[in-house]
């Protein structure tokens, strides 16, 4: 077992309650959430410190990173609550209409997971839907899991969702 990190101020620190989330690129290294977005090696080694906020953060088979309920970014007003980001860092794009979705217009963004074909899916805060996105951040529809708020989100390789709400997991065939 190895450990690192110390509670501080500093690109290389930690906040008091520490990461959020962690997701590991294809060449090991590791993205934590935590007052932005830190890079470090499997071995502890801090890379970078990304100024991304959000609440959510997934990778897809690129090691492009995802990051949800950021609201510093709008575009005519809306809040860009999907950023995705490459990982050296730069914003690849931002994307995320309140409109895609009658009925939802003032939905708070939640987890978001991206499947093998790249296609990503973001849930809701406080609901049971979930949007489904293009690689390119173009809406291809929603569905509701019918299980209610969704506190967490993953897409196995096998195309499969599953989800854990209020105690419960949940399997969905992306597929079928």
């Amino acid at each position: 077992v190895q450990s690192w990190g110390n509670t501080g101020s500093g690109d290389d620190e930690f906040s008091t309650y520490g990461p959020s989330e962690i997701v590991i690129d294809s060449q090991d290294n590791l993205y934590l959430l935590d007052n932005g977005v830190k890079k470090f090696s499997n071995s502890g080694q801090f890379i970078a410190k990304y100024n991304y906020s959000g609440s959510s953060l997934n990778i897809d088979r690129d090691d492009n990173l995802y990051l949800t309920g950021a609201t510093e970014y709008f575009y005519n007003g809306t809040p860009l609550a999907i950023q995705k980001v490459s990982s050296s860092g730069n914003l690849l794009a931002s994307f995320f209409s309140m409109n895609d979705v009658p009925g939802h217009e003032d939905a708070q963004i939640g987890k978001v997971a991206v499947a093998p074909s790249g296609n990503i899916y973001v849930s809701e805060v406080y609901s049971d839907l979930v949007r489904r996105y293009s690689p390119s951040g173009n809406f291809l529809g929603s569905f509701t899991t019918s299980n209610g708020n969704t506190s967490e989100m993953i897409i196995a390789d096998d195309n499969r969702l599953y989800t854990i709400s209020k105690g419960n997991i949940y399997q969905y065939d992306l597929l079928g």
